[in-house]
């Protein structure tokens, strides 16, 4: 009741290496080590050879084109066609070149901070905050802060292996309790959207299954997706049924002009 500012953590992951897939980049620089020879690279490219041989940009636009499967099925073929996720993706290799012969977790930290979650830095806990008439600190996105954390080697962000947030953790052990330093990420959306979901599974299925949706949705892609957002740990389905929900919500109060549905 007497808190009105409060400190909150946004950026910190994109810069001191908090997500569990970010391990990835550097087995795979490890990996390139290994492979005495270069391609070009390019989108028609098998996923292994992209990743072992092509250059960073195409390992970070194939990344991009992996996570967007999900939306891939849920909309109608000629519309995802003509939405153009190449083009996005590309765009996501250009950002991830700016690195300059940096390595490979640093193209992809960056691309996360400047494409992938733009809107969860500052945008969302304002939001947050503003709803709650608390005012929101992040300290992270100090400029100095961000400078010094893309001076850092990628071995002080992130292990090979699950092991993330390496230089910041060890900074911080002694003035945080151990609990919270080497507990489990919490998911910022997926796990609660995986509870979410499941509280509305039966007006989900309604809405999906039988209830009429905008024409640039594919009912069976639309079915497929809720089936594997209920049942599995892989969050771009839960993002993919998140679209499908906004995007039947939105067409059927502005478009169809009726009421939304209960």
């Amino acid at each position: 009741r007497h808190v009105t500012v409060v400190l909150d953590g946004s950026a910190g992951d994109e810069l001191f290496a908090g997500y569990t897939s970010y391990p990835l980049y550097r087995r795979l620089e490890l990996a390139r080590k290994f492979v005495p020879f270069r391609t070009n690279g390019n989108f028609s490219d098998p996923r292994w050879l992209a990743f072992l041989t092509g250059p960073a940009e195409i390992i970070q636009a194939r990344m991009y084109r992996d996570r967007v499967v999900g939306l891939s099925k849920i909309f109608d073929a000629g519309f995802f066609n003509r939405a153009d996720s190449t083009r996005a993706a590309r765009r996501q290799g250009e950002i991830f070149s700016e690195v300059n012969g940096g390595s490979l977790l640093s193209g992809a930290l960056l691309t996360d901070l400047l494409y992938n979650h733009y809107h969860n830095v500052s945008m969302l806990a304002d939001r947050a905050g503003l709803g709650n008439s608390l005012e929101i600190r992040s300290p992270f996105i100090d400029h100095r802060l961000a400078e010094f954390a893309a001076s850092l080697p990628g071995a002080w962000k992130a292990g090979l292996w699950r092991e993330t947030r390496v230089f910041l953790k060890k900074a911080l052990r002694g003035y945080l309790p151990d609990e919270n330093l080497d507990r489990k990420k919490l998911g910022f959306g997926h796990e609660t959207s995986r509870v979410v979901f499941k509280l509305w599974e039966p007006r989900l299925r309604r809405m999906f299954e039988t209830g009429p949706l905008p024409p640039m949705l594919a009912r069976a892609g639309v079915k497929e997706a809720l089936e594997l957002a209920l049942r599995t740990e892989a969050s771009s389905w839960t993002h993919a049924l998140w679209f499908a929900l906004g995007v039947t919500l939105w067409w059927t109060k502005f478009v169809r002009k009726e009421e939304m549905p209960e």
